[in-house]
């Protein structure tokens, strides 16, 4: 499957984040996106928001990479994504 990033908007993203949110603990490493003071899962967030987007069922399949890419599509989106490392999550316990 090809990815098109360009139909996911914002409003997915922040659909994407409550759906996960109420399925997902707080992250303390890997990629994360931040949905107010929670930090969920990135890749996830951007799975399901695809979904979204292209009216997919919630168990489609949705397989790509992740890294920078995906942060970086969700920071062009205007959300704070980041890498946490275990090391950076023990010294903010």
């Amino acid at each position: 499957m090809l990815i098109e990033w360009s139909v996911i908007t914002s409003d997915h993203v922040q659909q994407a984040c409550e759906s996960v949110a109420a399925r997902s603990t707080d992250r303390n490493k890997g990629l994360v996106v931040y949905s107010g003071e929670r930090r969920l899962p990135a890749k996830e967030v951007l799975r399901e928001a695809y979904r979204l987007a292209k009216g997919l069922a919630p168990e489609a399949e949705v397989n790509f990479a992740s890294g920078e890419a995906t942060l970086n599509v969700l920071r062009r989106l205007g959300l704070r994504a980041e890498r946490l490392s275990s090391r950076r999550a023990h010294s903010k316990r």
